[in-house]
């Protein structure tokens, strides 16, 4: 059996755990195009500034993980299918020196994994 992986990131506004339209068009696509049989690893993180508390940041970490894993609950994923990670004050994917750069970290990103042979849907 293999097992095939997909990422996808979702970007949020400083402080915050709201999702955007475009963000819920992007987990609608993801939803849509699950394999059969699958795991969903969802991991929030946050940037370097929030309120400085790595308590604030954790707990900021996780309200992203858990918006997106509400809004793909409302959108049919059984809750049991997902796995819920936090990750606050590290794994940056950018410096944290300019606005740009701390909002590319402002993030909370949704790997797949398929457990079945189909794959994922390109």
């Amino acid at each position: 059996m293999h097992r095939i992986q997909r990422k996808l990131v979702v970007h949020f506004g400083h402080a915050s755990s709201v999702l955007k339209q475009s963000d819920q068009d992007a987990l609608a696509w993801l939803v849509d195009s699950l394999p059969e049989s699958y795991r969903l690893t969802i991991t929030g993180y946050t940037d370097n500034t929030t309120t400085g508390s790595t308590i604030d940041n954790k707990t900021l970490a996780q309200k992203r993980a858990q918006s997106v894993m509400e809004y793909l609950s409302e959108l049919g994923v059984d809750k049991d299918d997902i796995t819920l990670n936090v990750s606050p004050l590290c794994c940056y994917i950018a410096p944290n020196t300019t606005e740009s750069d701390r909002a590319k970290n402002r993030r909370t990103e949704i790997l797949v994994t398929s457990l079945s042979n189909e794959g994922i849907n390109p």
